[in-house]
């Protein structure tokens, strides 16, 4: 039985929430920060992580390790720049991933949704991850200009 698939299609996080809590089992969540880019994806599948330290080679090699069906979880300590794009979930659609989570924020939004990979991310940002010295490097805030 393909439980991935099961998961995905019969149940939502509500109701293996609630079972998990009532059947005292721990129950470990993903921080409520963290968002689908659009309501209606869902994860599930195995999880492979990857520190991506504001670079996107680390990404990439993610990606081709990755498996069908797998999830990759993009850990960043900088979150002023969108680590991820339509070119990535292009490669994440074609490889048959089952999602990709950035702790961070993520650009090209309607092209995400169009591509249909399950995205989860803090937010949206139109700048990417630029290996420039500190003082040329963009930055987003609403209301101010972004100098790249």
């Amino acid at each position: 039985m393909d439980y991935t698939s099961t998961f995905k299609s019969k149940y939502n996080c509500a109701l293996i929430a609630d079972a998990a809590f009532r059947a005292g089992a721990e129950l470990i969540m993903a921080p409520s920060s963290l968002l689908p880019v659009a309501p209606q994806m869902k994860l599930s599948g195995p999880v492979t992580i990857v520190q991506a330290n504001n670079d996107l080679i680390s990404i990439l090699a993610a990606l081709h390790r990755a498996q069908q069906g797998d999830i990759i979880v993009i850990a960043n300590p900088v979150t002023e720049v969108a680590l991820l794009g339509d070119l990535i979930a292009l490669e994440a659609k074609r490889k048959r991933l089952g999602g990709m989570v950035v702790d961070g924020f993520v650009r090209d939004v309607s092209d995400l949704i169009e591509i249909d990979v399950p995205i989860f991310c803090k937010g949206v940002c139109p700048v990417g991850p630029l290996k420039l010295p500190k003082a040329e490097k963009g930055f987003c805030q609403i209301g101010t200009e972004v100098v790249i």
